[in-house]
Parts: C-alpha cells; sequence; structure tokens
C-alpha cells in the first residue's frame, strides 16, 4: 500500500502541465538496449544523469553515468545552472555550437523524488532559455532541445537489484553495490 501510496503522489506531482514538455519513464531494459547498442554514443545520443550525493555515486553508478547533484539540479540561478551543465559535460560540442544530447535520463536512488524533481527543473530551464533565445538570439533555440527527457523507472536501486548479479558491466565504481 505505501508503494501505491508513493505512486499515486508521483503522478499527481509530475503530471502538471506547467511544463511545455514532460518527461517521461524509462524502463531499466530501454536503456539496457542503448548502453549495448555500439551504434549510440554516450553523451551524444543519451546521457545518464545520477542526481544522488557524490559519494554514492563514486561507491556505484550506471556505466556512463555522470553525477550532478540534485542540489546543483534545483538550484535557481538558470545561468550558473547551464555553465555548470558545460563544466559537467551535459551539453556537448558539435560543430563549435554546444547542444544537449538527444535522450537525457535522470535517476536517483529510487526516482520517486530528486530524479524526477530533477528532470522537470530542467525542463523548467530549458523553457525559461528558449523564451530568453528567442527575444535575444533566435538560431541557438535549437541546440535546447534534446529529443526526450526520461526518469529511469526505479531508480539505481533497482538497477542494482536487477543487473549487479547478471550484469556487473552494467554498474561501475569504486564499490559496485
Amino acid at each position: 500500500m505505501r508503494k501505491l501510496t508513493q505512486i499515486l503522489k508521483f503522478k499527481r506531482l509530475y503530471s502538471s502541465e506547467s511544463f511545455t514538455n514532460s518527461f517521461r519513464i524509462l524502463a531499466e531494459e530501454s536503456l539496457v538496449s542503448w548502453l549495448d547498442d555500439s551504434s549510440k554514443q554516450p553523451k551524444i545520443d543519451y546521457l545518464i544523469v545520477d542526481v544522488r550525493e557524490p559519494a554514492d555515486y563514486t561507491t556505484a553508478h550506471i556505466k556512463t553515468a555522470i553525477n550532478i547533484p540534485s542540489t546543483v539540479m534545483l538550484g535557481n540561478n538558470a545561468p550558473s545552472f547551464f555553465g555548470s551543465l558545460l563544466a559537467q559535460q551535459l551539453l556537448h560540442p558539435i560543430n563549435n555550437e554546444f547542444r544537449i544530447p538527444k535522450n537525457l535520463v535522470f535517476h536517483c536512488q529510487l526516482s520517486l523524488i530528486r530524479g524526477p524533481n530533477s528532470a522537470a527543473r530542467l525542463i523548467q530551464l530549458l523553457d525559461e532559455e528558449k523564451r530568453r533565445r528567442q527575444r535575444t538570439a533566435p538560431d541557438s533555440v535549437k541546440e535546447l532541445e534534446p529529443t526526450d527527457i526520461y526518469v529511469l523507472d526505479g531508480g539505481f536501486k533497482g538497477w542494482s537489484k536487477a543487473f549487479a548479479g547478471i550484469r556487473p558491466e552494467l554498474i561501475e565504481g569504486i564499490g559496485k553495490k
């Protein structure tokens, strides 16, 4: 019953139409297929953003994931936020322009609060930045348009439970949970 309550709360929080875009839930199997597909390049075709604290990330994380803690993701300053995205390689250069990867996947430990909040915050910041650029530099708006923004179903805990024993190469870090 507790899990059902969490799911209902999650749906109520993130089904808002306050964003022009929204994120979707990504099944673990879909992410595995991206990781296994040699034609897809991490940080270009997709980017996995682990929003847990750095100590948790260092201990164990999903293969190719980068760490941007939720405290950074949920900050209020959009210009410094995008600067930190550049520094963390969330934006990548193509023909001397910065573009967001085609698919962004956010997760925290359970993907119930920090992961969804971070995905929703990114959508909000992208919308704000698009509006700003439409006024000042309309040609640069396209670089802010990823194909899809996802939250990983089950978070790192679900991922670890599903793959630690059968596909340990999908988990990196010093402690590999």
